[in-house]
């Protein structure tokens, strides 16, 4: 689900469903499962804070966020969405 902003039912649904969830900085994901979570910042209009352009780079905003949401560690949110999008985009794990 590419940039979800959607309602809290709906997440659940899709997350049963098996969907993966893309956030970028200007949103703050509160009941995805890391396990369905990837990180993105394609979106130039999508930008954390006003006037400022969206960049790859604050794909570590969106980390922060998530891990301080969810009161983990930022590495723990790196480690699950990358494993999210390997598993997505190639069909791997990196871990064993």
């Amino acid at each position: 689900m590419h940039n979800f902003a959607g309602k809290p039912s709906v997440a659940v649904e899709e997350v049963q469903a098996g969907y993966f969830f893309f956030f970028s900085p200007a949103v703050s994901p509160k009941l995805i499962p890391l396990e369905h979570l990837c990180l993105e910042t394609d979106s130039l209009v999508l930008e954390a804070e006003k006037h400022y352009r969206n960049e790859p780079k604050n794909t570590l905003l969106v980390c922060e966020c998530i891990a301080q949401v969810n009161g983990i560690t930022p590495q723990m949110v790196i480690h699950a969405s990358t494993e999210n999008a390997l598993r997505l985009f190639l069909g791997s794990h990196t871990s064993h």
